[in-house]
């Protein structure tokens, strides 16, 4: 179940038939939207008189390119765009379905500066995935970190693996090699060579002589953070290889700029 939701604008109608087209599979739609858009006011301004039926209609629009697809459409009318009327009215929307089947996906490109961040915010605290259509042909994901900075720093072993990555795919030469795989043999070599000892979650004492369940436990955390990516080597099945991703490099590139916080202090991004 993919459920999509919409910040309202004057446009989302013709932005909406290209998430549609670029996205997996949008099984149900919510449009957020102002109570205060269906409703005229003595104090409007010239341009809030202009554009509230311009969103009425742009919304009624993509209700209809729903019910054209046999997307379930729905409109969640809020109080204002505050985060905690945002909050509010997305965690209720979300109760209405199974959050094990939930892909959650917002296009932020309508409405207001802060509804979208309003609705930016939601997207970080239930991992869902953020998205701008700019252009009618045209989308942009903006990735969200699956973890914090210092989640990284707390084991030095986590910021030396993005290291050694990002020494072997040129990061530090500034070379073409960005896309270039590490062999898992060569990364573990490596690893065991600059090893700081320290104990992992769960354990019950510090391991001092790294092995290969230790290089797991030092990879794993950075694949799931989707920091590191994994696959088998193709000449070698029983192999796997592993270099950084858009994330990895992004967050080596901070961790250089630090300078104190990298076990190997002349790295630069």
């Amino acid at each position: 179940m993919h459920l999509h939701i919409i910040s309202a604008g004057e446009s989302i109608h013709g932005t909406f038939p290209t998430a549609l087209k670029n996205l997996e599979r949008i099984t149900h739609v919510a449009v957020v939207v102002e109570k205060d858009i269906y409703s005229e006011k003595i104090d409007d301004s010239l341009y809030l008189k202009k554009t509230k039926p311009k969103i009425q209609e742009s919304i009624s629009k993509v209700k209809v390119q729903c019910k054209t697809i046999a997307v379930t459409f729905s409109e969640v009318k809020i109080e204002d765009t505050s985060l905690i009327s945002v909050r509010n009215a997305i965690l209720e929307l979300i109760t209405h379905y199974n959050p094990e089947n939930l892909r959650l996906s917002f296009n932020l490109s309508g409405g207001t500066k802060q509804l979208s961040l309003s609705l930016f915010v939601m997207a970080i605290w239930l991992d869902g995935e953020v998205y701008l259509t700019p252009e009618e042909e045209s989308i942009k994901h903006f990735s969200i970190p699956k973890m914090y900075l210092r989640d990284i720093r707390k084991n030095p072993n986590y910021v030396q693996a993005l290291v050694i990555l990002g020494d072997y795919m040129g990061l530090k030469m500034n070379t073409n090699n960005k896309n270039k795989w590490m062999p898992g043999k060569a990364f573990a070599k490596e690893m065991i060579s600059t090893y700081t000892t320290i104990r992992f979650k769960d354990d019950k004492k510090q391991e001092r002589t790294p092995h290969r369940g230790t290089i797991t436990k030092i990879l794993s955390p950075l694949i799931e953070w989707e920091l590191v990516e994994e696959r088998q080597r193709p000449n070698n099945k029983r192999e796997k290889e592993y270099r950084l991703t858009q994330d990895g490099i992004f967050a080596l590139s901070i961790l250089c700029s630090e300078g104190r916080s990298l076990p190997i202090t002349n790295v630069d991004n």
